[in-house]
């Protein structure tokens, strides 16, 4: 087995222990469920934020990358789209209605799945890895400027829903949840002028460490609202979700390929190689953060990603190893 896919098996090793050692701190009451929502605020802040600056900072500006970047949203529009029609059919209610659209619309993309699995398999690692953060950029942006909206409409927190969308839109920028959107522009700024990355980031692997200590706050936090017993009340769900993310999705996106492939627009191998891998990413576990962080059904939120995640383990990414 080649170094890179076992320091990933251990990455995913390392955050399965921290989800369960969420998991087993609430069963045991040795910390409360509501710790996991400050627990997820200031990982958001404190290490999602360095990491958009440094990935964003080695985030190569060619055309390539803008096609990635235009790519991200197209990607997202079909999912959201087809949860719409999934909440529909299933009758979902309100709040069950924003969960679902943010579990199809939100990949696991990032520097805690989709972009260190790039990062570990794909070669050169660092472009590897900036390809796969450029393809996360637009994610971020709409995160700000759409699905937070979302969020506070269908909070369930004092005084959000009856607020016109602009206004929500309008207080995300001034909310510390979007200083991984302020640092990675600055990141960009830094790129865009040919500022050196200090050589220390490397030297002392300052991106895996923090890897590793995103995993801690993140899937603790997911342990810490998971509740197990609320898988089967959800089980139409769970195949509704699978089939967006692992067929419905995929697909639209390896024909947005092919069609590119005959164009200008076409991506090089590398580039290519990083969507091939993030558009079959099970649900992010952001999906299960923005409903923490502002009042939506977090459990709900968790369950679905708990499950879209095994079946992504079980599916996709034995055949994702065996290809890269």
């Amino acid at each position: 087995m080649a170094d890179p896919t076992i320091r990933f098996i251990i990455f995913a090793l390392f955050s399965g222990v921290c989800l369960a050692g969420g998991y087993l701190a609430r069963k045991r009451r040795a910390a409360a469920e509501q710790i996991s929502r400050p627990l997820h605020l200031w990982t958001v802040v404190l290490v999602w934020s360095p990491v958009a600056l440094v990935a964003f900072w080695h985030l190569p500006l060619d055309r390539d990358t803008f096609v990635l970047m235009t790519l991200q949203p197209v990607q997202m529009l079909i999912a959201w789209g087809a949860a719409v029609l999934v909440a529909r059919m299933l009758k979902c209610e309100r709040g069950q209605t924003a969960v679902v659209i943010l579990s199809a619309a939100l990949s696991n993309q990032g520097f805690t799945l989709g972009a260190y699995l790039c990062y570990a398999l794909l070669s050169p690692s660092d472009q590897a890895l900036s390809y796969a953060m450029a393809f996360v950029t637009m994610m971020q942006v709409f995160m700000v400027l759409v699905f937070y909206p979302i969020a506070r409409s269908y909070s369930s927190d004092t005084g959000t829903q009856a607020e016109p969308m602009g206004k929500l839109i309008r207080q995300n920028f001034l909310d510390i949840r979007a200083a991984p959107l302020y640092l990675a522009l600055v990141g960009i700024m830094l790129s865009g002028f040919s500022v050196a990355i200090p050589s220390w980031i490397g030297e002392y692997h300052v991106m895996e460490i923090l890897f590793f200590i995103g995993a801690i706050g993140s899937y603790a936090g997911i342990g810490l609202r998971l509740r197990l017993g609320d898988s089967r009340k959800y089980l139409k769900l769970h195949f509704a979700l699978a089939a967006i993310r692992f067929a419905l999705v995929p697909l639209a996106m390896m024909g947005v390929l092919a069609m590119l492939h005959f164009t200008p627009l076409g991506l090089g191998t590398l580039p290519r190689d990083v969507v091939v891998i993030e558009v079959f990413t099970p649900t992010a576990i952001a999906a299960v953060i923005v409903p923490n962080l502002f009042g939506l059904d977090a459990r709900l939120a968790s369950v679905l990603w708990l499950w879209n995640t095994i079946i992504w383990g079980a599916i996709c990414l034995p055949v994702i190893l065996l290809v890269f």
